[in-house]
């Protein structure tokens, strides 16, 4: 079952099933971007979520969630990303990450609008790396922790997770 975050991301042409549409990416107006930015994050927050307070319960630093901080590069950021995929898989129940496409939506205001499209890409190509672990097993709720939006993975039992922010 597909998650509401890709189904919104498929449906603004922006994923064509499991891969990045460029062509649409390139073409995209400004509004576009930081709209469906925006969106992800009322799809992607989660009021509702249980209190984190197991000692499995993990909050990722920004560069382990994929965020553009310390390295800036895609390569560099998806690197991290899988790197907190795999401690995820070995020593969590639930790990606290940064929704970057959201974050990154001021951002695509201010810049000039080549360069919003590449960054709208690289936080795609983000979500993408932990695209299995949302879809294996989701349900979205809404709330805020420590007033940043955030994206919280759930995992229960073998690499099933659920998708909510805070």
């Amino acid at each position: 079952m597909q998650h509401m975050l890709f189904e919104l991301l498929e449906n603004a042409g922006f994923l064509k099933r499991a891969a990045i549409n460029t062509g649409r990416i390139a073409s995209a107006k400004r509004s576009e971007l930081v709209s469906v930015a925006e969106q992800s994050a009322e799809l992607t927050s989660a009021s509702s979520a249980t209190n984190p307070d197991s000692v499995f319960s993990h909050t990722a630093s920004l560069s382990l969630g994929g965020g553009p901080t310390p390295c800036a590069s895609a390569e560099c950021r998806i690197r991290r990303a899988r790197e907190l995929v795999q401690f995820a898989a070995f020593y969590s129940d639930r790990v606290f990450v940064n929704n970057n496409l959201f974050t990154s939506s001021g951002r695509f205001e201010k810049i000039p609008i080549d360069q919003a499209r590449s960054a709208f890409h690289d936080e795609l190509e983000i979500i993408l790396v932990f695209r299995p672990l949302i879809e294996s097993g989701h349900s979205a709720r809404n709330s805020r922790w420590i007033q940043a939006w955030l994206m919280i993975f759930s995992m229960t039992s073998g690499f099933r997770w659920q998708c909510h922010s805070a």
